[in-house]
């Protein structure tokens, strides 16, 4: 089955991302073509509407468009994909081949092994010995996942951005195991993020951290011994919504899903040239999920790893013995960065 013709997308299955949607009104609004792809017509005076309601249109769009997934994720066949999410995927195919020909070239393997020699530890998973000092003597470059680790996914509020927005829990039904299709359906988020930016960035405006974070954060841009950096599936807008409410956010190094761009997916990878382009630096992983795992096929570069308790990084790292530093609270992850945060 081909998804391209309005007439087939607009077939909505129970298992819809949008729970209280009605099926008779989407049916009524979805009744415009954009390119090869049925998108919702939403009307050029965005003046008239408040960021809600212009969520919930993008929402309805984005629903419409995610619906083609739920025959792919059955057969794995991208021919029941409209043809621009396909374009869109290979373009993130070959961005993300490019990053792992950089790290995997034999000038690379040198530097990375410059990186990894300055850990003294029995092996590339145990906690460095000398990991104090390095922290004293060397640049240290302290990276953090975003949602559910800087996010607070139990402060989670009413407004529609935080059930709505990519990267929230409705959508990852389309995801695949372990986000596994993220690429596939970030194709289709990213035609939204292009038309209303607006949208997305009140979603990083208005998103819940996790408390003490700010103040940890700000901390951390105010030492000039530490880069802070996020390496996130979220989206650009939506982190420069974030970032605008940090004093000295624009100093963090952001690695999010841009235009025909999902390299920061690769974790893994992403360490690894962070490594390459300083390896004298010490580098530090805040997670909480499962799916900051890749970052582990980094280790060798990596000095700490640090995961909030009980969660999947936490518990995957502790099964497959890997050394970490679990958190609790911002309190305990400050203590584990070994900073003091004046009262």
């Amino acid at each position: 089955m081909n998804v391209d013709s309005a007439n087939e997308v607009l077939h909505f299955p129970d298992e819809g991302i949008i729970q209280n949607s009605n099926p008779t009104s989407l049916n009524t609004i979805a009744t415009h073509n954009h390119g090869d792809h049925p998108l919702i017509d939403i009307p050029d005076d965005l003046n008239s509407f408040s960021v809600p309601e212009l969520t919930r249109y993008v929402a309805l769009g984005v629903d419409m468009n995610l619906h083609g997934f739920d025959a792919f994720l059955r057969s794995n066949d991208e021919s029941n994909l409209p043809s621009f999410v396909i374009e869109k995927v290979r373009e993130y195919e070959k961005g993300l081949l490019e990053l792992r020909e950089y790290v995997s070239s034999s000038e690379a393997q040198e530097k990375l092994e410059e990186a990894s020699s300055k850990y003294i530890r029995e092996d590339i998973y145990a906690l460095p010995e000398n990991i104090t000092q390095l922290r004293k003597d060397n640049k240290r470059k302290i990276f953090f996942d975003f949602d559910g680790t800087i996010s607070d996914p139990s402060r989670r509020g009413d407004s529609p951005t935080d059930s709505f927005l990519a990267g929230s829990d409705p959508i990852d039904y389309y995801l695949g195991h372990e986000r596994s299709k993220f690429k596939y359906a970030a194709a289709v988020w990213e035609e939204e993020m292009n038309r209303h930016p607006e949208i997305f960035r009140a979603g990083g405006e208005q998103t819940q951290l996790r408390e003490g974070m700010m103040q940890l954060l700000e901390t951390l841009l105010g030492d000039p011994n530490c880069e802070v950096g996020i390496l996130t599936t979220n989206f650009l807008p939506f982190m420069e919504g974030f970032l605008s409410r940090i004093k000295g956010g624009e100093k963090i190094k952001l690695f999010c899903v841009r235009n025909n761009d999902i390299q920061s997916t690769a974790k893994g990878d992403l360490l690894k040239k962070i490594a390459i382009d300083d390896p004298a630096a010490v580098i530090e992983y805040i997670g909480d999920g499962a799916t900051d795992m890749p970052t582990v096929e980094a280790a060798s570069v990596v000095g700490v790893y640090h995961s909030v308790e009980g969660l999947g990084f936490d518990v995957r790292l502790s099964e497959k013995s890997i050394a970490h530093l679990p958190f609790k609270d911002v309190s305990q992850l400050t203590q584990n960065l070994g900073l003091t945060i004046a009262a």
